[in-house]
């Protein structure tokens, strides 16, 4: 990672971004950082995501909790955070 935050394959995800992009909530995307099972940097309070994690999900390398994905219905209901 260069100073600016940037490497190689382009910019860097934020939580909310790679949320966003996944379609997996921020709160298992933080937890899944914390024990390692997806890469990334923290700087103070916040995570930098690098973008071969997302292509790593998209090829289905990586293991995170599918509880954590919100359908679009539960999502609408609320019933998708308790």
């Amino acid at each position: 990672m260069s100073a600016d935050g940037s490497n190689a394959t382009g910019r860097l995800f934020t939580v909310p971004q790679f949320a966003h992009a996944t379609g997996i909530s921020e709160r298992a995307i933080r937890e899944s950082l914390r024990r390692g099972e997806l890469a990334g940097t923290r700087l103070g309070n916040r995570w930098y995501i690098p973008p071969s994690e997302l292509m790593r999900l998209g090829a289905g390398d990586a293991k995170m909790p599918h509880a954590g994905r919100d359908s679009g219905r539960e999502a609408e209901n609320g019933e998708g955070r308790r």
